[in-house]
């Protein structure tokens, strides 16, 4: 199945570890174990171990991960400890198309850790035609210092499978890589919840149908911060199907590529998502649109210092590419960078709701046609309360294209300079066919085309209501050039354009 647009999931917080006491000269004789002395506090398995041991220490160790999740389930211990790699020469037989399945744990959390960081961590190992772990609920699971590798099945997640309210969280030490899968090749979710925290890592995944590499969520949540990472995913980083994500505190989706749509994030149908707190999605790319984020049917919210930059779209959007949604992009972040070989270079915006605000920037972004920093059609599109949009180039439009019943207000202190169209018109401000856009503030500046250095109209509407269009270049029509539509100027202030303020096609 090929994504259409879609992605990503959310917040957590997570349970302490309740110490337990270790069974001192006891003869054990399988079932649930007593605990009652506190100086272990975990059951352990390794490879050497035996299920017909207690757990209750590294001499001692289970041979399987799901002796030590029914142990944990049924004590006060609530922590398992991890000796080495564990795969499915070491795990029973009989999970079907897992290698490792946990499920039914109880209300509280159980803790999954190895011991030891990086090439010292615990490793869960797929094997052929097998994922590596499934989870379904009721189940509340955290995993630290784990690596999970090797997953291949052509079913879904290839890492993880985790459904039915399950509650997931990869914290310190996880990392997620080399899986792979129909869907989802490192995570697949399904109503059900994910957390990424403390540098956990979901990288190197694939999928066979270009969709999503990293994680798939259907309808639950994802939460994504404190430096954890999604990258160098193939088929994309991330897909949320109707499921609300929240991504901040230095996460990064980067490098991910998919053939069709939205290679870092995508989002389809009733997704709503969260960007905040330097959050960066950067250098992914899409074969077609939506480089960094894309999305149909969604809501799209950036802020705090959140960042979207040299991500590449073969197509449209090469930072955003959204239809039918709604975007908002304030408190100081930022798109910059990004390109399109066709429209939309920062942003791409279709039958949408778009505002930029807040300090915000749109700059240095590039697209081969229309719309360097962002294109719209059909869109509601509001700049203001000091929103730049600088120093991007497209063919026609540089700053923003405006086409096809596109509604555009430029207000407040918001500023358009820097910005050129290298072939045609519209170094600021193009408005196309059917598009009207009305200036009531800010200042349109510095922009140059080879018609119309601010502003360029062609079969659209422009009404000057307010603030200034100044010090534009262009060879006709440095302020403004009218192609064809309407230019109305009433308040606002037109001078200092080069080498005219206004001048229109005598055809």
């Amino acid at each position: 199945m090929k994504k259409i647009l879609a992605l990503t999931a959310v917040c957590c917080l997570f349970a302490g570890v309740l110490a337990a006491e270790p069974m001192r000269d006891r003869d054990y004789n399988g079932g649930p174990i007593p605990v009652e002395d506190a100086e272990t506090g975990s059951y352990y398995v390794s490879v050497r171990g035996s299920d017909d041991q207690d757990g209750l220490g590294e001499d001692r160790a289970f041979k399987t991960l799901r002796k030590a999740v029914d142990a944990a389930k049924n004590s006060n211990t609530k922590r398992i400890t991890i000796i080495g790699i564990l795969d499915d020469k070491s795990e029973a037989a009989g999970n079907g198309e897992s290698v490792f399945a946990i499920g039914d744990c109880g209300p509280d959390e159980i803790l999954i850790t190895g011991t030891g960081d990086g090439e010292q961590a615990a490793e869960l190992r797929g094997g052929k035609e097998k994922r590596v772990l499934e989870i379904y609920g009721p189940a509340k699971l955290r995993f630290e210092y784990i690596t999970v590798s090797g997953g291949n099945t052509d079913s879904i997640g290839g890492g993880i499978f985790f459904e039915n309210s399950a509650e997931l969280t990869l914290g310190t030490g996880v990392v997620v890589r080399d899986n792979h899968a129909s869907e989802g090749g490192g995570l697949y979710g399904l109503t059900a919840n994910l957390y990424l925290r403390g540098n956990a890592a979901i990288r190197n995944n694939t999928v066979s149908t270009d969709e999503a590499g990293g994680i798939l969520l259907r309808s639950g949540s994802f939460f994504m911060g404190d430096n954890a990472e999604v990258s160098g995913n193939t088929g994309g980083g991330i897909v949320a199907w109707g499921s609300s994500v929240t991504i901040e505190g230095d996460a990064r989706i980067s490098n991910n590529s998919c053939e069709y749509i939205a290679a870092g994030l995508c989002l389809y149908i009733s997704s709503d998502v969260i960007l905040r707190g330097n959050a960066a999605v950067t250098g992914n790319t899409a074969g077609q649109s939506g480089g960094g984020i894309g999305g149909i049917q969604s809501v799209f919210v950036m802020l705090e210092n959140s960042r979207i930059s040299n991500n590449t779209a073969v197509h449209d959007g090469g930072g955003l590419y959204f239809v039918d949604s709604e975007i908002y992009v304030s408190g100081n972040a930022e798109i910059t960078g990004n390109s399109a070989e066709n429209d939309g270079g920062g942003i791409y915006a279709h039958d949408s709701v778009l505002a930029v605000r807040g300090a915000s920037r749109i700059a240095e972004n590039s697209a081969g046609d229309d719309g360097g920093g962002i294109y719209i059609t059909g869109t509601e599109f509001f700049l203001g309360e000091s929103a730049s949009i600088e120093d991007n180039e497209a063919a026609c439009g540089g700053g923003v294209c405006s086409e096809l019943g596109a509604y555009s207000t430029m207000e407040d202190n918001s500023v358009v300079q820097g910005n050129s169209s290298s072939e045609q018109g519209g170094g600021g401000l193009c408005v196309g066919i059917n598009a009207f856009m009305i200036m009531k503030g800010g200042i349109v500046r510095n922009n140059e085309a080879v018609y119309g250095g601010g502003v360029y109209i062609e079969g659209g509407g422009f009404k000057h209501s307010g603030g200034i269009i100044s010090d534009n270049n262009a060879e006709s029509g440095g302020g403004v050039f009218r192609r064809s539509g309407v230019f109305n100027q009433t308040k606002g202030i037109l001078q200092d354009n080069a080498p005219d303020d206004f001048a229109e096609s005598s055809e």
